[in-house]
């Protein structure tokens, strides 16, 4: 949202597939205190946002960089 709003852009969509992420928007009690400060701003930043799931196999990138990072652990 800071890159946005220092790229004047107004309208952000973003796609998520972590249900915990997209709860931030609903919950402060989600994020992580050390970061509260700085999500508050940035939802005060004047930006029109919209949110949506995603499974992470509907996005066939995020879910082989996910299934390749696994095989590592």
């Amino acid at each position: 949202m800071e890159m946005a709003h220092s790229k004047n852009w107004h309208y952000l969509w973003s796609e998520s597939d972590s249900l915990n992420a997209l709860h931030a928007f609903d919950d402060m009690k989600v994020v992580p205190w050390d970061l509260r400060i700085r999500w508050l701003n940035c939802l005060h930043l004047g930006l029109t946002l919209k949110w949506s799931h995603i499974f992470r196999e509907g996005n066939v990138c995020a879910d082989k960089l996910a299934n390749l990072g696994h095989a590592y652990t």
